[in-house]
C-alpha cells in the first residue's frame, strides 16, 4: 500500500467512524453545540469546530505515539490497546457517569464538556469542543471502520512521519461531517432553532451516556474479577452519596472529595486488576495440542481458542477453517457475532460445510494474538479470516460490516 492510498483510506475510515456505535454518545452530546451554533457568528462557529478538530487530531496523535513508545518497550499492543487496561476503563466509566449526571443537572463541574447548557457551546477558550473531540477519539477506538484496518496497519509498519500523516488524515475525516454541518450554510439551515426544548433534549442525552457507562462496566467485568467489579459499584454508590452530600454543604469541598477519591481508586484498582487479568490470561491459555482433529467438532458454537498450533492443526485437516478475532470492548465484533454469526443461516452453513472455527479473544493483552493480527497485516479487531480448503488455500478476509447473506457470499468466493 502506498502512502497516498493509506491516507485516503484513513480519511474515508475517519468519516465512516462517525457512524459506528462507539461514537454515538459523544456525537449526541456534541449535537447540542451544533444546534446552538445557529446563534453564533460564522467566525465563532469556525472557532468551535476548529477546537473540536484539534481535539480529535491531538488525541489521535497521542494514541499513535504512545503506541509506538509502548511497542518499543516490548509491549504487545494493537488498535484499541487502552481498552485492555482496566484502570483506563475505570476512568471512562466515571467520566461518562459525570457527563450524564451533569446533563441531568445533578452535579456541575466546569469542565466545558457537558456542564451548563451555555457553557457547552460558548466556552471562550474552546476547551469544551477540544475535550469533546478527545473523548470522541477515546470511545471510537473499540471500533474499526471499513478502510481503517489496512490504513492503520500501513501506518504502524511505516516511519513515524508517515504514521503521523495517516493518523492526521484519519482525524480530519472524523471531524469533517461536523465541520460541514456546522459551517456550510446549505446544511446548517436544516438544523432546528434553539429553544426551551433543548433543556429536555439535554436531559434525554444523559441516558445514552449512562448506557455507555454500563457497557464499559460490562467490559471491566470481563477483564477483571468479581472483587474489582464490586469495587467499581461501591465507588458509584459513594458517588451518589457525594451528590447527596453536595446538597447539604459547600460544593467546592465535594469537588475536592470526588476527584481525590477517584484518583486514589483509579490507581488502586488499576494495579490490582492488571495483576489479576494477566494471571487469568495465563491460566486460561489453551495448550496447543489439546484439541485432536478427530475430536474437534465443526461449527461456530464448537469454536476453540486460538493458538498458533491449533490453527496449524486445523489447516492440516484440509477442512474449511474460520478464524475470527474479537474482543469484549469491540462493539462491532459483538454486533456481528449476535446479528450474523449466531443466525440460523450462518450456523447451518458452518455445520453443513464442516468448517472448523477458532476464536482469538483479544479482550486482554495477548502477545500471540497480537502477533497473529500483524501476520495478517492488521492491528485491530474485528478481523475475519476464512481458509476454504485448509492449508491448500489462501486466506479470504471477510468484510467488517456484515449481514448473513454477505458473509455466505464471501465464504463462497
Amino acid at each position: 500500500m502506498e502512502i497516498l492510498e493509506a491516507t485516503v483510506f484513513a480519511f474515508l475510515g475517519g468519516i465512516i467512524l462517525n457512524l459506528m456505535p462507539c461514537v454515538f454518545p459523544v456525537l449526541a452530546m456534541k449535537a447540542l453545540t451544533v444546534v446552538q451554533s445557529k446563534n453564533l457568528s460564522s467566525k465563532e462557529r469556525w472557532k468551535d469546530t476548529g477546537f473540536y478538530t484539534l481535539g480529535i487530531l491531538f488525541f489521535f496523535w497521542v494514541l499513535y505515539f504512545l503506541f509506538l513508545i509502548l511497542k518499543a518497550g516490548g509491549s504487545s499492543l494493537g488498535w484499541g490497546f487502552q481498552l485492555q487496561n482496566p484502570g483506563f476503563i475505570f476512568i471512562l466509566v466515571f467520566f461518562f457517569l459525570f457527563m450524564a449526571f451533569q446533563m441531568l443537572g445533578w452535579i456541575e463541574f466546569s469542565l466545558g464538556v457537558s456542564g451548563r447548557l451555555a457553557r457547552l457551546s460558548s466556552s471562550k477558550s474552546g476547551l469544551g469542543s477540544f475535550i469533546s473531540g478527545g473523548v470522541a477519539v477515546l470511545v471510537a477506538t473499540p471500533c474499526t471502520a471499513p478502510f481503517m484496518g489496512s490504513a492503520l496497519a500501513f501506518a504502524f509498519s511505516s516511519s513515524p512521519f508517515i504514521g503521523f500523516i495517516v493518523f492526521s488524515s484519519l482525524g480530519l475525516g472524523m471531524a469533517l461531517p461536523l465541520i460541514l454541518v456546522q459551517n456550510v450554510p446549505f446544511l446548517s439551515k436544516f438544523l432546528p432553532k434553539p429553544g426551551a426544548w433543548m433543556l429536555t433534549f439535554k436531559e434525554i442525552l444523559a441516558f445514552p451516556l449512562l448506557l455507555t457507562a454500563a457497557w464499559l462496566f460490562w467490559v471491566f467485568m470481563g477483564i477483571s474479577g468479581k472483587d474489582e467489579s464490586f469495587y467499581i459499584l461501591a465507588c458509584i454508590v459513594f458517588l451518589f452519596f457525594l451528590i447527596w452530600l453536595s446538597k447539604k454543604i459547600d460544593k467546592q469541598i465535594i469537588k475536592f472529595l470526588v476527584f481525590s477519591f477517584l484518583i486514589i481508586s483509579i490507581f488502586g484498582i488499576a494495579y490490582s486488576t492488571e495483576k489479576q487479568s494477566k494471571a487469568a490470561n495465563s491460566f486460561w491459555k489453551t495448550p496447543g495440542n489439546l484439541f485432536q482433529k478427530e475430536l474437534w467438532e465443526t461449527g461456530y458454537e464448537s469454536s476453540v481458542s486460538y493458538s498458533d498450533s491449533n490453527l496449524q492443526l486445523a489447516l492440516e485437516s484440509e477442512q474449511p477453517v474460520f478464524l475470527y478475532f474479537t474482543a469484549d470492548w469491540c462493539v462491532s465484533c459483538k454486533y456481528n457475532e449476535k446479528t450474523v454469526f449466531l443466525t440460523e443461516s450462518i450456523l447451518k452453513y458452518l455445520k453443513d460445510n464442516k468448517v472448523l472455527v477458532l476464536k482469538a479473544d483479544w479482550t486482554n493483552e495477548d502477545p500471540e494474538i497480537s502477533k497473529a493480527l500483524e501476520s495478517y497485516g492488521r492491528n485491530g479487531v474485528p478481523l475475519y479470516v476464512f481458509y476454504k480448503n485448509g492449508k491448500k488455500s489462501l486466506p479470504i478476509f471477510l468484510s467488517q460490516i456484515l449481514t448473513p447473506d454477505i458473509a455466505i457470499q464471501e465464504f463462497n468466493l
